[in-house]
């Protein structure tokens, strides 16, 4: 994650000292707006780090909001953002097709736009910083050729089927299988949450077909081991458990693959990335 947050710290520092240069009377407060589309364990850790970063730049200010994955609320909120014209938007957006529009109105507004994490349907924002999620499923699916039999079903755990992040991590994942024939492929929506996912996974009753569990992250890879677990310890000591995200702490993915929980983690958010588009739309 660090290398995600170090990009991020040298946009809004560029932005800064670009903003301060206009100056001509005295010194601006530079107002960040970032909306955040959840309060989950990665956002959670992506906005301390930015937060304690920004103390180090006393004329900076954050500007917060959280959207409950709510995406009129998203939209509601950033709209706010354009309206206060803050000097630079934040986006870890919900889902793409919803918000794409009042993105792409942020950034005709004039105001430097960067996306986190998941992709909008534009090509009008000033940065991204995010994963190779496609990259990231497909590493995922090398490894599941590994481990195929003659016959093996896939459970495969999907985040919120509207983010790009969901998709790409699906379609990499795919991508390298389809030359198997006798692969069986399930699917269960879990909208990236630990209960949601344990509740659907536990009504699906009986676990025998079942070879690998691949989860869109961590913590669905975790509630389906538990759900498993809990109803027939047997197939959950036979199943391999496939997770995403790679978090740090107690009870989170790394300390999952320590104990045994997880078959494999894929580290892909210390893979962030900076892709600037049109800077000089400043």
């Amino acid at each position: 994650m660090r290398p995600l947050i170090f990009h991020l710290c040298v946009v809004i520092v560029i932005l800064s000292l670009f903003s301060s240069c206009k100056q001509t009377e005295k010194e601006k407060t530079f107002v960040v707006g970032i909306s955040k589309c959840s309060d989950d364990p990665w956002r959670k850790a992506m906005l301390l780090d930015l937060q304690v970063k920004a103390t180090d730049y006393p004329r900076m200010k954050l500007d917060i909001k959280e959207a409950d994955e709510d995406n009129e609320k998203q939209i509601a909120q950033i709209r706010s953002f354009i309206k206060k014209k803050v000097d630079l938007i934040i986006i870890s957006l919900n889902e793409s097709a919803p918000i794409t529009p009042v993105a792409v109105e942020a950034y005709r507004a004039g105001i430097p736009t960067i996306i986190m994490d998941r992709k909008i349907n534009s090509d009008e924002y000033t940065a991204f910083i995010g994963a190779d999620n496609y990259e990231i499923g497909r590493s995922a699916g090398l490894f599941v050729n590994s481990l195929l039999k003659d016959k093996t079903t896939i459970l495969e755990i999907w985040g919120r089927e509207g983010s790009s992040s969901a998709r790409e991590r699906h379609e990499g994942f795919i991508g390298t299988l389809t030359g198997h024939k006798n692969i069986t492929l399930r699917e269960v929506k879990g909208w990236w949450h630990y209960k949601d996912t344990k509740d659907l996974v536990a009504a699906m009753g009986s676990f025998d077909d079942i070879d690998i569990v691949y989860a869109h992250n961590d913590m669905m890879a975790l509630a389906a081991r538990e759900a498993i677990q809990e109803k027939d310890p047997q197939a959950a000591s036979r199943i391999r458990f496939i997770g995403i995200d790679g978090l740090p702490g107690p009870g989170q993915g790394v300390d999952a693959v320590s104990k045994g929980s997880l078959r494999l983690l894929l580290f892909i958010r210390q893979e962030g990335r900076l892709r600037s588009k049109l800077p000089g739309r400043y």
